[in-house]
Formats: structure tokens, sequence, C-alpha cells
């Protein structure tokens, strides 16, 4: 839907929008193929590039299993008390996948399978600026 709005601070974006900027950071970061945006129950809420294979993501190209599974590793690694788990990183032989917290949202960064997973995740801070407008909707409701 072309009219779907999201508002923040009187600042509207379309999810279209969104997911330009999200297209822009694939196409200027080398190894990046994908980039989508789940909320706290697995759904994808947006996105742009290649997604997780379906092997990996479950029946259907779900990703739940995916959120429950960063879910459950974030909670072991946080008990290291080290602070907060704020990304996973897995190597698999056809993709690099990192995991970023983005307040109530996670955000999957999809890499080509000879990645440097530092360049992915150096890619996280201008994501969470780009999923700012969703971040603030979803935490207001």
């Amino acid at each position: 839907n072309s009219e779907r709005r999201r508002q923040t601070s009187g600042v509207e974006m379309t999810a279209e929008e969104i997911e330009e900027a999200l297209a822009a950071v694939v196409d200027a970061v080398p190894g990046v193929s994908g980039i989508w945006v789940l909320d706290r129950d697995g759904i994808t809420i947006l996105g742009t590039g290649e997604q997780l294979p379906a092997e990996a993501a479950g029946a259907g190209n779900r990703t739940i299993p995916l959120q429950a599974s960063f879910a459950l590793a974030a909670d072991q690694v946080s008990k290291l008390q080290l602070g907060t788990c704020r990304s996973i990183t897995a190597l698999y032989p056809s993709v690099v996948l990192v995991l970023v917290s983005a307040g109530p949202l996670v955000v999957m960064i999809l890499g080509e399978a000879d990645a440097d997973p530092e360049t992915l995740m150096a890619v996280a801070p201008r994501i969470q600026a780009a999923l700012a407008p969703v971040q603030t909707t979803i935490e207001a409701q």
C-alpha cells in the first residue's frame, strides 16, 4: 500500500521512503545483500534486497524461528554479565547474518558469503537512523 505512513515529531515518511533508504545502504556497502526489519513477533515489517534462504528461515520463508533464535541467543549471551546484547553475528557457508536489536525491532542484515562482518555491523547506525520514525511510532502504541 503506497499510502502506508509512519509519523513522528511532525515528520512523515512512507514505508517506501524508508525502504529506499535501506536500499541505498544495500547499494552503497560492499557485501550487503539485504536488510529486513522484523517486529517483536518476528513478522517482517519492511525490507529490501535478498531474503534469508528459505531453508534457513523455516517453512514458507517465515522469520519467526529466526526471531525466536535471536531472543534466546541474546538472553544467553547477556548472562556473561557484560551488558545487554545488542547484536549477534553468524557466519554460514552461503551467507553472513547480522541481527541487531533496534528498540522494539530487530534488524536483519544479510551479507554475501565473503562479506566482512565488521562492515555489516558498521552500517547498523545508518539503518537505525532510517528506522527512527518506525521505532517512535511502535513505542508510542
